[in-house]
């Protein structure tokens, strides 16, 4: 035995005994294992004496370092004694040497813990979805979500990260035909006119502050960046030979600012409909496309929800944007736009629809339109095949100010989609989902009528 071993194993059983022996609660001497030993400094935590539960715990770990048990107490110990950085030293020295689920699981709970009593709640939030990943039962998982939505009810950051994989029939939006008809005259369309087919790759950081003003009011502070990648397949390349995949991408970054208000308390005995949230955000932001500045734009949104009955919850929302565009300064535009909502919850599931109406106004006739769009969405709530399920369909009809080539244009487009969730094939609170639509824009100017199929693979937080 090494000398220092042979010291620290010295030490640590003669603290033991000295501790066990002063103990108030065994006055009379006698020889207690490792095992009690750990139980008495837990207890001890527990019924409100940490300073002496840290005593043991040290103790037990200068016998063996590698004590998850006692290194779990002793950061239990440290965070009551309010000693956050030695709490949260003690967690990790449990996590390093536990071996099992159950004691990852107890590890993982006491550095969530300790982290969130010194207030580095997003951290924590890290720590309880890898707790809910190693929970050796039900009733633990359950216990490691809930506090994870207590922590994030807490944390004034809200923070998300999004990613998806789309193989798509048509990553350019491009035309469905290779020939398009002007003036009853026939002409052929350039390959990259054309949809081609690719993958994206899409990826979305997004984070929010959040403080809150008096009882019912927060504030938010928020900043978001999206970006598009895109490969083309060999189709496609054979389609478009001068096409580079890099003329797709598109990136964008924005700052927002919002307030959120919640409705004055209602009376118990309140029947009828009542008031929900208020809603309001203004965003600033640039957009890039192709590796080239695409445009700068303002939205703004006001939104009130209701509820309606028991089952029953509705909304109006009234959006405005302006977008300058520095690609060519022609095509800027304003818009404005209505929409209402409602939801409702059947026993097969929760039904959604949405109606909308815009107006866009641009110096360009290409751009200028009026739109009415409505949408609808189903949440089945049985599983099929596991997997959580919604099926979703969309019309919108464009009427455009301007003819082009002589026709006057207007647009009907549909949408139909299908999404799956599953949530119990999930890793650290992350679950696969994956989305099929189809979407096919029908065109008084053929140039313009398109068609596209895709399936997305994407994750999605189970909590």
């Amino acid at each position: 035995m090494r000398p220092a071993r042979g010291f620290g194993l010295m030490l640590g059983r003669s603290l033991l005994a000295l501790l066990l022996l002063t103990a108030p609660a065994l006055a009379q001497s006698r020889t207690v294992t490792p095992e009690e030993t750990r139980k008495i400094a837990a207890q001890a935590v527990l019924s409100g004496q940490p300073a002496y539960g840290l005593d043991l715990a040290r103790a037990l770990l200068a016998l063996d370092p590698g004590d998850v048990a006692a290194a779990t107490t002793a950061s239990r110990a440290a965070r009551a004694l309010g000693r956050y950085d030695e709490a949260q030293s003690y967690a990790r020295q449990a996590w390093k040497s536990a071996s099992g689920d159950k004691e990852r699981y107890h590890a993982s709970i006491a550095m969530a813990q300790a982290l969130a009593s010194d207030e580095k709640r997003t951290r924590a939030q890290f720590w309880l979805r890898r707790a809910a990943e190693f929970a050796p039962s039900d009733a633990a998982r359950t216990g490691a979500q809930r506090d994870f939505a207590y922590v994030r009810g807490r944390n004034p950051w809200r923070s998300s990260v999004t990613l998806s994989l789309t193989p798509s029939s048509n990553i350019n939006n491009g035309a469905a035909s290779d020939r398009i008809e002007i003036g009853g005259l026939s002409f052929a369309l350039s390959g990259d006119a054309q949809a081609l087919s690719g993958t994206e790759l899409a990826l979305g950081l997004s984070t929010e502050y959040r403080i809150r003003s008096g009882r019912r009011t927060i504030l938010r502070f928020g900043g978001s960046v999206e970006a598009k990648r895109y490969w083309l397949s060999g189709e496609a390349q054979d389609q478009a030979p001068q096409a580079d995949a890099s003329d797709y991408a598109y990136t964008s970054a924005e700052l927002s600012f919002g307030i959120t208000r919640a409705p004055k308390p209602r009376p118990r005995d309140a029947k009828g409909p009542g008031f929900g949230l208020f809603d309001a955000e203004l965003a600033i932001g640039k957009s890039w496309y192709g590796g080239e500045e695409l445009l700068t734009y303002t939205r703004a949104r006001l939104g009130q929800t209701f509820r309606l009955a028991p089952k029953t919850s509705g909304w109006a929302a009234a959006l405005g944007e302006w977008q300058d565009r520095i690609d060519n300064p022609a095509r800027s535009l304003s818009s404005s736009e209505l929409q209402l909502g409602v939801s409702h919850r059947f026993d097969a599931g929760r039904f959604t629809v949405i109606a909308s109406t815009k107006e866009v106004n641009s110096d360009s006739a290409l751009v200028a339109h009026s739109a009415r769009k409505i949408s609808a969405a189903f949440q089945l709530a049985e599983p099929v095949f596991t997997a959580e399920t919604t099926l979703s369909a969309a019309f919108e009809h464009r009427d455009y100010e301007g003819a082009l080539f002589g026709t006057e244009r207007e647009d009907d487009r549909l949408k139909l989609g299908v999404n799956f969730f599953f949530a119990e094939a999930d890793y650290y609170g992350f679950a696969p989902e994956v989305g099929v639509s189809w979407e096919k824009n029908d065109s008084t100017v053929d140039l313009y009528a398109t068609e596209t199929f895709g399936i997305t693979f994407g994750l999605k937080s189970t909590f």
